[in-house]
């Protein structure tokens, strides 16, 4: 879907807008809207609220959204909750869109079915930080957590939460602050890749020496085998088909197996389709091939934030076929170094699963990902404190429900 072209900074507050809750005085009002087509009235205010944000999210930016609501949102209904800032002056008509959050409403507890307000995530997004404008970063957070509170009904649950930087701070003040109590669920490290001094002095300290020796060693010996390239798209590449190389690469090892690749679904494949051509007319993809004999043995697809700052190691997929040259390490490496001379480059999000081999084996830095829970105003507290005996719970059954199957066959 093509999008419109960005407009003013600041959108009027649509009349008739689902669920509209003042919040916080006569400073702020925050709009529940579900549906794309509802949510496209605010697109230009989006945009903007995009460039202002405290902390960058791309998985929140409309060209990552908008497909994902066509394809991935599941059968839950999706809504956003916008939160608005009256017009800084007389001269101004518009409200401000300062904060911006992704939710829907689920059951959680077994039998008990505890009804959940929960930021929403599709399947391949590994963010979930609301976006929140600069100017008033901790005023636009707290009227999140006030409408939370009116409205949540029950626990609040924030999944692939990102434990560092200015907007988990706030939460984490507003939550002393309140006295709201929580519960950490789930934690865990992810590579991240931080800028050093250099490619090369980067990997002289991720590495040891006979580790760098056996790299250089694996890619002489596949040399030896063949002509190999390590390239990006040409000027006069199509994108598709660099596109539909990697979706055809993915779904040929393990993944596809597994059903993960992006192959597996047809909505899946048209997701990374639609995201691959969007980044790329915003200047924010980054293709990288190992090709063997014009084969590509190794894929590697980055996003990048529209300042270039910040970058995301989206996806990877190499031929296992190769698997004794590890082409994905060697292209990796090169990644390292194109990394650093990228001039505005500062950090590189992994976006990896837990205990991911390869790069926690050559990005030195970490970043911590968990998943939270909150009781607003100490409601459904009970529940909070018996969310590690319903694990458990949970565990027993599966595991009797196992050993009977077991028994049965």
């Amino acid at each position: 879907m093509n999008q419109p072209a960005r407009s003013p900074a600041s959108d009027p507050v649509p009349t008739g807008a689902p669920s509209s809750v003042p919040v916080v005085g006569d400073r702020f009002v925050a709009i529940e809207v579900q549906g794309e087509a509802a949510l496209l009235e605010h697109l230009a205010g989006w945009e903007a609220l995009v460039d202002a944000a405290v902390e960058p999210n791309l998985f929140l930016e409309p060209w990552m959204v908008l497909p994902a609501l066509q394809g991935l949102s599941g059968k839950r209904p999706v809504s956003f909750l916008l939160i608005y800032e009256p017009p800084r002056s007389h001269l101004q008509n518009r409200r401000l869109l300062v904060g911006l959050v992704p939710l829907e409403r689920t059951r959680f507890g077994g039998a008990v079915r505890r009804p959940v307000l929960q930021l929403w995530r599709h399947r391949f997004a590994y963010l979930t930080t609301p976006l929140l404008h600069r100017e008033c970063a901790r005023e636009a957070f707290a009227a999140v957590l006030d409408w939370l509170e009116r409205e949540a009904g029950g626990m609040v649950r924030l999944p692939m939460w990102r434990a560092e930087g200015p907007v988990h701070e706030m939460l984490i003040e507003e939550l002393n602050t309140r006295g709201w109590p929580f519960h950490l669920d789930d934690v865990y490290t992810r590579a991240y890749l931080r800028r050093g001094s250099g490619g090369d002095a980067y990997l002289e300290r991720s590495m040891d020496a006979k580790r760098r020796r056996n790299l250089r060693r694996l890619g002489d010996r596949l040399r030896e085998a063949g002509t190999v390239e390590i390239c990006t798209p040409g000027a006069d590449d199509k994108l598709e088909s660099w596109v539909e190389e990697f979706l055809r690469l993915e779904a040929s090892g393990w993944k596809g197996a597994a059903g993960s690749a992006f192959l597996s679904r047809d909505a899946d494949a048209d997701f990374l389709r639609r995201i691959a051509a969007a980044a790329n007319q915003r200047g924010r993809l980054e293709f990288m091939a190992l090709r063997f004999e014009g084969r590509p043995i190794a894929l590697k697809l980055n996003l990048w934030s529209e300042d270039g700052r910040r970058g995301y190691a989206y996806r990877i997929a190499f031929d296992e076929e190769f698997a004794k040259f590890s082409p994905g390490m060697l292209l990796e490496l090169e990644n390292i170094q194109r990394f650093h001379d990228r001039p505005a480059a500062v950090e590189m999000d992994s976006c990896a699963s837990r205990n991911r081999f390869l790069l926690n084996h050559l990005w030195r830095e970490r970043l911590t990902i968990e998943t939270l829970w909150l009781a607003p105003a100490g409601r459904a507290e009970f529940w909070l404190r018996a969310i590690p005996l319903l694990r458990w719970l949970e565990s027993r059954l599966f595991r009797r429900r196992g050993d009977r199957s077991n028994r049965e066959e």
